[in-house]
């Protein structure tokens, strides 16, 4: 009797910039992951139609959608977060948000040292000005980053992993604030690990091994 082939879990990452989609780009080469990025090379778009984009793709059958987004520019308006987080709460649950403040680039830092836990940077420059000191000709433009020379510099040494220990250590202390952005994180490294864990199932799209395992700051609720 011939053996049915079991069918893929479709899984896409939409982003807000080039930065995004040549890190993951890298991540999924380098890793052979077969999630999909969408769009081929995004420009910079707000979480509204980030969020359009991925209910897009939820409705031409993907199982899971990522939205990675940074919040430095959301995090300075009230108004601007309290419908960012309405809109997180309207989203299908095969829509997950994965952020970080104030931006990606504070999940490139973890790979090099431990921070402080109250540390904070407030905007994505005072960023880039440390990461400076570790990848000191690192630029957000599509001629340096596609390259992906900083990207496997990130992971000398095992510093993929202090990123992954910093950036869940970090995100405990995070869910015991009682205000919102007393320190800087990324969910981006929860993220790959539960990428990972679909990998070692082979993708499967009936696998329920890491279903709802994965909780994020922004939640969808529907």
């Amino acid at each position: 009797m011939r053996q049915r082939r079991k069918l893929k879990k479709a899984i896409a990452i939409v982003g807000e910039g080039p930065t995004e989609w040549f890190y993951f780009e890298y991540i999924r080469k380098d890793r052979c992951y077969t999630f999909t990025l969408k769009p081929e090379l995004p420009g910079h778009s707000d979480f509204s139609a980030l969020f359009r984009k991925a209910k897009d793709l939820v409705n031409q059958s993907y199982d899971l959608v990522f939205c990675v987004l940074d919040l430095d520019t959301i995090a300075q308006n009230t108004q601007r977060l309290q419908t960012f987080k309405n809109e997180c709460k309207r989203l299908p649950k095969r829509i997950i948000p994965i952020t970080s403040y104030p931006c990606i680039e504070f999940w490139f830092l973890l790979h090099f040292h431990a921070y402080p836990k109250t540390r904070v940077f407030q905007t994505c420059d005072e960023v880039l000005r440390e990461l400076h000191r570790f990848i000191p000709d690192y630029m957000k433009n599509q001629k340096f980053l596609e390259s992906l020379t900083c990207f496997k510099a990130m992971e000398k040494d095992g510093q993929y992993d202090r990123a992954l220990s910093n950036g869940t250590n970090i995100l405990h202390q995070v869910e015991m604030d009682t205000k919102p952005f007393q320190r800087s994180f990324s969910e981006v490294g929860e993220m790959l690990q539960y990428v990972e864990q679909c990998k070692l199932c082979d993708f499967r799209k009936d696998c329920l091994s890491c279903e709802n395992k994965l909780k994020t700051l922004y939640p969808s609720k529907s």
